[in-house]
């Protein structure tokens, strides 16, 4: 019975059914975990043979930095045009410079590979790089050894990307490595204040999402799912202008994550660099700190009253600063740092007044927070400097503070446009100067070599002319310096002027040595280096451009010729080539060139605009507007595209057209002259003088030495009755153009009672 009165149930006896049922059960259990075995199993499998298939079938790119390529006689390796797909969108994608490294390494050969970005590259010239002053002073120090300094750099990458071109040189047969990399840590792929991708991911994400992008079925769905340009990401290329809306305040706690990935990926670097057992030297990374102004400053808001006495302070100390009383600006700026201490501009005048005073230390360290402050952060700061030193010392690494030889080389100590062309990218001495002070560690480390050595190193001069560095190439370095600080954010630094008259001052010294005598003492120092290194395609080319502007132009195309034999997968020798043949007057050839390089890159904007020229040339509009359109759908912010449009509009008869594409040119790239003087020349004959005046005040300060630019202000303010104005203007077109006869009988008829 039980307790409650109520009658026990009988015994429970398990029915086969029931016994079934569990037997079932596990039967079914067994037979999932033998379906899940093989689906971990197949699944896999089914991937390997979709990323074989799509190998096969072409479907996807190599990642690797490096590619093999097939020259006369030799296999060789050479920069991967698609590399840059793994880090960037495609429509901002970089590709390595042109370099040719023998596959195998030649006996009595010390081959280095050199890390980092456009500086460790040598941008704006990499002929005159850090890399080749290493090469040739090691030559010269090492007569018996041949060494290979190969950029193993790319404009606008940073760590992320430096670690896995690291890792790859370690198949290739190196020596010793340099790494000099420190600038793009925040702008570049992943970085805080970049406008290439995500920000900031964490690093386990970065590097796993990196390593399947290696994959070609990863590439092909990523294809497949690629929309346009979104969130501010920019349609196409734009250098550092693309920066300006991506500005990272000081206290921004997403930089400590930059600064943890960067010290993570040199480490990676080092130590893939102790397993290979290759001597690694590491720099500092130097920059311009008295001729570059901060390019953006940002500060935490003061309220009313505060901001108030903050500008008073800051006016207070430019009016000290114009007048020369530089005890006082520092005074005032100093008061003004006490009240938004992360201003960087305030920092920066406060640095020009220390300097004024000749306080060196002070200036030092007041120009060093005004870098590291500058919301736009383009150069390695203090912090970064700092976890390549204490890195270098945990591995350890040979270390160059390249930090400490910019400030003993610099008037103060305080490095600016003495070493430097920009903000981080150094000039002539400043790569030699470097580039010695790694020498010397790269010797240190060498072992002892049976060929000798000499017993002092080449001084600068000598290294120069072994690279056959003439006043051509310094013209053209300076001419594209000077449209390169034309450009936002360069136009925003508070010494923007005086950097633009220092430069226009070079030029000026440039031409006046430019003379038949030197014209043919420099075709001799090309020559010479390249009966030296027949090789050096570098040199060529600079001999090549030498040509053209001296209008040798048959010599030219020989020359182009032998440099598209040494890089037949390159674009540019065949666009060269095609601009020569135009010149020579042999267009069908040149469309055919043009064409043999596009076939390489087809987003290459410059061939199409000298297509479009070519057809307008031969009076086929239709031809000509599309090769223009082709272009500025790759360079969609290039007024000289938009000008050559122009000009198709103007041949064929729509002068409407023109005149919307010049306002076009001048919207997108306020900074181009040549675009403001044309459509000025349109405002004219609409007779709307005042708006042609506005064009032509612009010219004149965007370019002063263009007499014409002058001449058309003069005319303009003499039409609106302004003519004081007008006589200065006249005045200076005759000042740089003296021959201008109608400059000087419309100035003799303003100067009549």
């Amino acid at each position: 019975m039980a307790q409650d009165g109520n009658p026990a149930p009988p015994p429970r006896r398990e029915s086969k059914s029931a016994s079934t049922q569990k037997s079932g059960r596990k039967t079914f259990s067994l037979r999932t975990w033998v379906f899940r075995l093989m689906a971990f199993s197949v699944v896999p499998g089914l991937l390997l043979i979709a990323e074989g298939v799509a190998r096969l079938t072409g479907v996807g790119h190599s990642t690797s930095f490096f590619i093999s390529r097939t020259l006369p006689g030799r296999t060789v390796w050479s920069g991967n045009p698609d590399f840059g797909l793994r880090f960037f969108p495609k429509e901002l994608a970089r590709v390595p410079s042109p370099l040719v490294l023998p596959v195998t390494k030649g006996p009595d050969t010390h081959r280095i590979f050199l890390y980092g970005e456009s500086a460790a590259l040598g941008d704006p010239e990499p002929a005159f790089g850090m890399g080749r002053y290493l090469r040739v002073l090691l030559e010269d120090r090492f007569p018996g050894v041949q060494f290979e300094v190969v950029p193993a750099a790319m404009t606008a990458i940073n760590s992320h990307v430096l670690l896995p071109i690291a890792r790859e040189c370690v198949g290739h047969e190196g020596d010793q490595w340099v790494v000099y990399m420190g600038n793009n840590e925040f702008v570049g792929p992943f970085g805080a204040g970049t406008v290439l991708g995500p920000k900031v991911p964490p690093l386990a994400w970065i590097r796993v999402n990196l390593a399947l992008q290696r994959l070609h079925l990863v590439q092909w769905l990523s294809s497949l799912t690629r929309s346009s340009p979104t969130n501010g990401q920019p349609a196409a290329w734009g250098g550092m202008k693309m920066f300006l809306e991506a500005q990272i305040a000081p206290s921004d706690p997403r930089k400590e994550k930059v600064y943890q990935a960067f010290e993570r990926n040199l480490a990676d670097i080092l130590k893939a660099g102790q397993r290979a057992k290759l001597p690694v030297v590491v720099c500092t990374v130097a920059s311009n700190l008295k001729n570059c102004g901060p390019f953006a400053s940002t500060h935490a808001d003061l309220g009313t009253a505060d901001e108030a006495l903050l500008r008073t302070d800051e006016a207070t100390g430019r009016a000290a600063a114009a007048s020369g009383n530089w005890a006082a600006a520092r005074d005032s700026f100093a008061a003004a740092i006490r009240r938004a201490p992360d201003r960087a501009d305030l920092y920066y005048q406060l640095g020009q007044s220390e300097l004024a005073l000749t306080n060196s230390p002070a200036a030092q360290d007041a120009f060093t927070r005004a870098r590291d402050l500058d919301s736009l952060s383009f150069r390695a700061d203090s912090r970064i400097n700092e976890i390549i030193r204490t890195t270098a010392a945990r591995y350890p690494a040979r270390l160059v503070d390249s930090v400490e030889v910019a400030r003993q080389a610099s008037p103060q100590g305080v490095p600016g446009s003495n070493l430097f062309h920009d903000h981080v990218h150094l000039n002539f001495q400043g790569n030699y100067l470097i580039a010695r002070a790694i020498a010397e560690q790269v010797e240190a480390a060498m072992p002892p070599t049976r060929l000798g050595k000499t017993a002092h190193w080449d001084t600068f001069e000598k290294a120069s002319e072994r690279l056959a560095l003439t006043d051509w190439d310094l013209r053209r370095v300076v001419d594209n310096m000077g449209r390169r600080l034309s450009e936002p954010p360069f136009t925003t630094q508070l010494n923007h002027a005086e950097e633009m008259d220092r430069l226009r001052g070079e030029l000026r010294a440039i031409r006046s040595r430019r003379t038949a005598e030197s014209a043919s003492q420099a075709k001799a120092r090309y020559q010479a280096a390249l009966d030296r290194d027949p090789g050096d395609f570098l040199i060529r080319g600079n001999l090549a451009k030498f040509l053209e502007d001296t209008e040798a132009w048959s010599e030219a195309h020989a020359a182009w010729a032998m440099v598209r034999d040494q890089l037949p997968w390159e674009p540019a020798p065949y666009y060269y080539l095609g601009k020569v043949a135009a010149k020579e007057k042999h267009p069908d050839e040149a469309l055919a060139l043009l064409d043999q390089g596009l076939a390489i890159r087809p987003d290459l904007a410059d061939a199409w605009l000298e297509q479009g020229r070519l057809w307008l040339e031969k009076k086929d509009y239709g031809r000509a507007r599309a090769a223009g359109e082709t272009a500025l759908r790759y360079q969609p912010n290039n007024g000289r595209i938009l000008m050559g449009l122009a000009e198709v509009e103007t041949a064929s008869g729509n002068s409407e057209g023109a005149f919307r594409r010049l306002k076009e040119a001048v919207e997108r790239q306020p900074t181009l002259w040549e675009a403001r003087y044309l459509l000025g020349v349109q405002y004219v004959s609409r007779n709307q003088i005042e708006t042609a005046r506005e064009q032509f005040v612009a010219v004149v300060r965007l370019h002063p030495e263009y007499a014409l630019g002058h001449f058309n202000l003069a005319v303009a303010l003499a039409k609106l009755g302004q003519i004081p104005a007008a006589r200065e203007e006249f005045e200076a077109t005759l000042k740089l153009d003296p021959k201008n006869q109608t400059a000087q009988e419309y100035l003799k008829s303003l100067r009549k009672p």
